[in-house]
């Protein structure tokens, strides 16, 4: 059985163009890794909005939505507060 494996051709003969393409792979692969890496330390040094700039963002619809859910949370425990926050909602 080794003989015959013997006989076989090195792999480098057999595919003599495998190391261009496996170069070129890596160096797709290289390129790839780089790139991820620079979104990754670009993704770090993002600037967030101020509590100010979300505020001012909300929609009235988000701030009823916000009260309805505080009213729900409060209905057992408080139902006083539930029923000013519904009214509150219902007013904005």
């Amino acid at each position: 059985m080794t003989a015959v494996l013997s006989l076989a051709l090195p792999a480098q003969l057999a595919f003599p163009v495998a190391p261009a393409f496996a170069g070129s792979g890596m160096s797709v692969i290289r390129l790839f890794f780089g790139f991820s890496m620079l979104t990754a330390v670009l993704m770090m040094f993002k600037p967030h909005r101020s509590t100010k700039e979300h505020v001012a963002r909300r929609s009235p619809e988000d701030d009823v939505l916000m009260l309805d859910q505080m009213a729900r949370e409060l209905d057992t425990a408080q139902p006083d507060l539930a029923l000013e926050l519904r009214l509150l909602a219902a007013h904005h």
